[in-house]
C-alpha cells in the first residue's frame, strides 16, 4: 500500500516523475485513501439527522458511492506492483535491507497510532477498521521472497488462481460466518484475511511482470474504464448492504473486483506514461497512508476536547470532521510517517 520504489530500467524514464515514481500511481493511492475515509466517515451522519436543505436521496446516495473496502483491494494490487516491480528478473533480494525497509516504512506510524489509541484514547477497536489491511501488508512483505521463488517454477498466473480458489473456498466453507460478520471482508479476522486478500497482492507482481504489454488508451477510453471502475464499486457496495445471502458477501465479490482493478491500473500506468498526471493529486498521494492510518482517530481525539458545541457540529455536519482530518493527517505525515520513511531508508542502506 505505501512501497514506491521501483526500477528506473523497466519503462522509459518519461513515466516517471522527478522523485523516479510512476506518475499516476501516487494519484490512484491519494483517491482511493479519500474513498475510505468518505466511506468510514461519510460526508453526512445519517439520512435521518442531515441538514433540511440537503435532499435525503442525495445524502442516501453519497452513502453508498465510497467504497472504502474495494479501495482497499486497489491498494493491495499498487502495494503488490510496487514490492515487485525492483525485483523483477534475477536481481537478489538482500533479505535484511529489504524487510527492515518495509516493516519500518509501514511498521512505525502503526505503532505509534496504536499506542495513541491504546494508552490515550483507550479505544484499541477505533483502529480495526484500518490495522487488518496492514497486517496483511505486513505479511506479504514478509513472504515475498517465498511467493517470488515459488512464480519462477508455477508463474504469477497460476499462483493467482491457486490463491483465489482457496479464497473461495474458505468463503463458501463458512458462509454462517460471512453472514455472522455482515458480509464484510474481514470477516475471518486477523488470521485468515490476509489469505483472502493475497490473490489481491499476487495480481500486483504479475502486473508488474506484465506492465508494459498493456495498450495505451485514449482520454475518452481511459474516463470511461474508471467509470466502470466506480459503478462496479458501488454496485458491490449496495450489494452487500441489501442482498441478505453470504455469496453477496466483499470475502467473495471484492476478489472478482481484483482482476478489474488489476486491469485498470495496467491502463492507467500506461496512461500516465504519455500524460502528466495532476499535480496536487500526486503530492496528496504521498501523503495517503497516513491519511488511511489516522482518520479512524480524529473523532475520538476531537471527542477528548470536551467541546460540546464541537460535538455537536461534527455529529450533524460530517464536512467539518472531515474538513479536520485531512490537515490532521497531513501533519502527521510531516511528523511521523516521514522520518520513519528516512529511518527505514538509512536502516536500509545500513543492512
Amino acid at each position: 500500500m505505501v512501497s514506491t520504489e521501483s526500477s528506473p530500467s523497466l519503462l522509459e524514464q518519461s513515466a516517471r516523475d522527478s522523485r523516479g515514481r510512476f506518475r499516476g500511481v501516487d494519484s490512484i493511492r491519494a483517491v482511493c485513501a479519500a474513498a475510505v475515509v468518505l466511506g468510514h466517515i461519510g460526508i453526512f451522519s445519517s439520512a435521518h439527522s442531515h441538514p433540511a436543505h440537503i435532499p435525503t436521496a442525495l445524502v442516501r446516495f453519497l452513502a453508498v458511492v465510497f467504497n472504502g473496502p474495494a479501495a482497499v483491494i486497489v491498494f493491495f494490487v499498487i502495494s503488490g506492483f510496487c514490492i515487485h516491480l525492483p525485483y523483477r528478473g534475477t536481481r537478489p533480494i538482500r533479505f535484511a535491507s529489504y524487510i527492515s525497509r518495509r516493516l519500518l516504512r509501514v511498521g512505525l506510524p502503526a505503532l505509534l497510532a496504536v499506542g495513541y489509541t491504546v494508552y490515550v484514547l483507550h479505544a484499541f477497536w477505533v483502529l480495526n477498521t484500518v490495522l487488518w489491511s496492514i497486517l496483511c501488508e505486513i505479511i506479504y512483505y514478509l513472504i515475498y521472497p517465498l511467493l517470488r521463488k515459488m512464480a519462477r517454477v508455477i508463474g504469477w498466473s497460476w499462483m493467482i488462481c491457486g490463491t483465489y480458489v482457496v479464497g473461495v473456498a474458505l468463503s463458501v466453507t463458512h458462509l454462517s460466518t460471512l453472514k455472522y460478520a455482515e458480509n464484510a471482508y474481514i470477516a475471518f479476522g486477523a488470521r485468515w484475511t490476509w489469505l483472502l486478500g493475497l490473490p489481491c497482492w499476487l495480481m500486483g507482481c504479475w502486473l508488474a511482470e506484465k506492465v508494459e504489454a498493456f495498450p495505451v488508451l485514449s482520454k475518452f477510453q481511459i474516463w470511461n474504464l474508471r467509470g466502470l471502475v466506480v459503478v462496479v464499486s458501488v454496485a458491490l457496495r449496495i450489494l452487500k448492504f441489501h442482498v441478505t445471502t453470504p455469496f453477496a458477501s466483499n470475502c467473495l465479490t471484492l476478489n472478482l473486483f481484483a482482476f478489474l482493478a488489476c486491469v485498470w491500473l495496467g491502463c492507467e500506468i500506461q496512461y500516465f506514461e504519455h500524460t502528466k498526471a495532476p499535480t496536487w493529486l500526486e503530492w496528496a498521494g504521498t501523503w495517503s497512508y497516513s491519511l488511511y492510518l489516522v482518520h479512524p482517530l480524529i473523532p475520538g481525539s476531537l471527542v477528548l476536547l470536551h467541546l460540546g458545541w464541537l460535538d455537536a457540529l461534527i455529529a450533524r455536519e460530517h464536512f467539518i470532521l472531515l474538513c479536520m482530518i485531512f490537515p490532521i493527517a497531513y501533519i502527521y505525515h510531516l511528523v511521523i510517517e516521514k522520518p520513519s520513511h528516512l529511518t527505514a531508508v538509512r536502516v536500509s542502506r545500513a543492512l
